[in-house]
């Protein structure tokens, strides 16, 4: 009699723990998994050269495309373009002399919280390699992300407003 209360404890441990895995722990370790920004999620053409897919990492989840578009923030420093989609991250840094640095990388979301690790950065020769950089900001809404350092609005095409104004 011993053994088999023993034996359903054990069981029963079993299942709280099975029960504990598919209910928080699993959402939890997909939620961390990094998200790679590179290679088209849905076959769409490349329509921004800025965010041609990196060789060797994998696709944006499809379920951060309300995210995708892009970004604008301006600061005495100059202006940032941060725009994401499915192949990946891309930022775009104009200085007030008007000289433009351009980032690519990858990024992943946690909730409200998005990291972008730069990787990359664009010369007269084409990409290359930097020192990975993580950028941390906050999605505050679709609309809207802050970083540390400046905050970024979602940027509305003129031909969309002009659609809207008719």
């Amino acid at each position: 009699m011993i053994f088999v209360t023993r034996l359903f404890i054990v069981a029963l441990i079993g299942l709280c723990i099975a029960f504990g895995y598919l209910k928080w722990g699993e959402p939890a370790l997909r939620a961390m998994k990094p998200v790679h920004a590179s290679a088209l999620a849905d076959n769409e053409p490349a329509t921004d050269p800025v965010a041609e897919p990196a060789a060797g990492t994998a696709t944006v989840s499809p379920e951060l495309r309300p995210l995708y578009g892009e970004y604008v923030a301006r600061a005495s420093n100059g202006r940032y373009s941060l725009n994401l989609g499915s192949a990946g991250a891309s930022m775009v840094y104009t200085d007030p002399a008007n000289h433009q640095y351009v980032y690519r990388g990858h990024y992943t979301v946690d909730g409200h919280a998005l990291q972008v690790i730069w990787r990359e950065q664009q010369t007269e020769n084409g990409w290359k390699p930097i020192t990975p950089v993580p950028d941390n900001m906050t999605i505050v809404s679709l609309n809207a992300i802050n970083a540390p350092q400046r905050a970024f609005v979602r940027h509305v095409a003129a031909s969309r407003q002009s659609t809207k104004e008719h």
